[in-house]
């Protein structure tokens, strides 16, 4: 997503408002996650039980957006939890019933809909977490930003596989069919959606463009591994927060 924003322009989009990317970088600011190092904290838990955002990082963003602006929270916590389960098939193979994709493979083990659920609910908790946190800690909107929907095709999953060290010791590398892994992703996204209504946040799905047939990541924009988008896609995502905001892009900066 970054990487992008280095040679990108101002826009000339005819919005009267403005709108500055404030980005932050966690592998910089390591040192506010002090909790726990296997993860980083952002929702962080109190002595009463709830939810707040890391404190650290709030100061952070207070020092550096100019008083006058009007901030706005965009997230992309987590994302990855459908395709850590879904991508690579048990040796059986196997499927599941889903409200919001049609019929399963025939001869396929079949997985009750709620055991995938809990799965990819239990996966993502650490990141809705983290959007909890973030609504009880500050007044602004908060936008959540869906991760990209699955790769449609298990060839081009198969040539990323052959060049991506995370592959190279598994004994079993055979994809997932792709209804399945869409079916995951929905669910996915679901758990999202049920924790942003929950919390007075906003969902926006994967910009159009970046789609094929309106449900797989477009062949233009898939990146080097099997879940993440390239250069186009993060040009698409931040083109679809500023018409969001309906605001110009005038520049953006890390939060240091």
């Amino acid at each position: 997503m970054v990487s992008h924003l280095y040679e990108r322009k101002e826009s000339d989009q005819e919005f009267d408002n403005e709108v500055k990317h404030f980005i932050f970088d966690i592998f910089t600011h390591k040192d506010v996650f002090k909790i726990d190092s296997e993860r980083y904290h952002y929702g962080m838990p109190t002595a009463d039980g709830r939810i707040v955002f890391n404190p650290e990082i709030i100061k952070k963003v207070q020092a550096i957006v100019p008083r006058d602006h009007t901030p706005v929270y965009f997230t992309q916590f987590g994302g990855n939890s459908y395709n850590t389960l879904t991508l690579l098939t048990i040796a059986t193979g196997y499927d599941f019933y889903s409200p919001f994709v049609e019929g399963v493979i025939p001869g396929r083990e079949l997985i009750p809909y709620n055991a995938i659920r809990k799965m990819i609910e239990q996966n993502c908790k650490i990141f809705t977490d983290d959007l909890s946190g973030l609504a009880a800690s500050v007044s602004a909107p908060i936008y959540h930003v869906v991760s990209p929907p699955p790769i449609y095709s298990s060839e081009t999953i198969d040539e990323i596989k052959k060049v991506s060290p995370y592959f190279a010791n598994l004994t079993h590398t055979e994809v997932t069919p792709a209804s399945v892994r869409l079916k995951a992703w929905h669910c996915q996204r679901q758990v999202y959606k049920e924790t942003c209504d929950r919390i007075g946040a906003t969902v926006l799905d994967p910009p159009a463009e970046s789609l094929e047939d309106g449900r797989w990541l477009a062949e233009s924009c898939i990146g080097s591994d099997p879940t993440h988008g390239n250069y186009r896609y993060s040009d698409l995502v931040f083109q679809m927060i500023e018409s969001t905001l309906k605001a110009r892009y005038v520049g953006w900066e890390w939060i240091k």
